[in-house]
């Protein structure tokens, strides 16, 4: 299938968002991505390395609709 944008959150049952976001990257490598987390002070870092590692935007838990309408708008445009 084909798509603009890849959402996903850091922490996911059976594979992590990072890892998610390192298979995404290098099958396609234009993808937009935007990396979320609620644990990011908590385990510190994971959105840093999500940036890292290819993720266009990242946003913190909770996320307001307004916040996750700009990234997308924003990452989108870019």
């Amino acid at each position: 299938e084909s798509y603009d944008l890849l959402i996903t959150d850091i922490f996911m049952p059976e594979m992590d968002g990072i890892e998610f976001i390192i298979k995404a990257r290098s099958s396609k490598p234009d993808l937009k991505i935007i990396a979320i987390s609620g644990q990011n002070l908590r385990f510190g870092g994971f959105l840093e390395a999500a940036r890292k590692l290819g993720a266009n935007a990242t946003l913190e838990k909770p996320v307001t609709l307004e916040a996750m309408q700009k990234a997308v708008e924003t990452v989108l445009e870019t």
